[in-house]
C-alpha cells in the first residue's frame, strides 16, 4: 500500500466510510451462513449513502477498486455486481481509523 493512496482516506472520509460499510456487510453475511457453508462472502452494491450524491457513489466505488481496496464480481442477472473489501482495504481502513484519531488529537492541540 502506498502512503499517498492511504492519505486519500483522511482527505475524503467518504472513502473510508464506504470501506467500513462493506466490511460490516461482509461480516454480517458470514454470520448468516450455515456452519458447513464455506467460501468468500459478497455484499450487494451500496446504492445510497447519507450526505452523498448517489451519482458520486459510482466514482467512489471505482476509486476504491483502483486502489485495490474493494473488489467485485458479477453474481447473476438479478443480483448484478457484488462487492467485498480486500485484505489491503481492511489494512487501509485500520490505518485510517488509527491516523484520523491521531490527526484529530493533534489538530485540537
Amino acid at each position: 500500500m502506498d502512503d499517498i493512496d492511504l492519505h486519500h482516506l483522511l482527505e475524503e472520509p467518504v472513502l473510508q466510510q464506504v470501506l467500513e460499510i462493506y466490511s460490516e456487510l461482509i461480516t454480517l453475511a458470514g454470520e448468516d451462513r450455515a456452519e458447513d457453508e464455506q467460501g468468500t462472502r459478497w455484499a450487494n452494491r451500496i446504492l445510497e449513502l447519507t450526505d452523498t450524491d448517489p451519482a458520486a457513489l459510482s466514482s467512489i466505488h471505482g476509486r476504491l477498486i483502483a486502489f485495490g481496496w474493494l473488489t467485485f464480481q458479477i453474481e447473476d442477472r438479478n443480483s448484478g455486481l457484488m462487492y467485498r473489501i480486500t485484505s489491503d482495504g481492511k489494512k487501509a481502513c485500520d490505518w485510517a481509523k488509527k491516523n484520523s484519531k491521531t490527526e484529530t488529537v493533534s489538530d485540537a492541540a
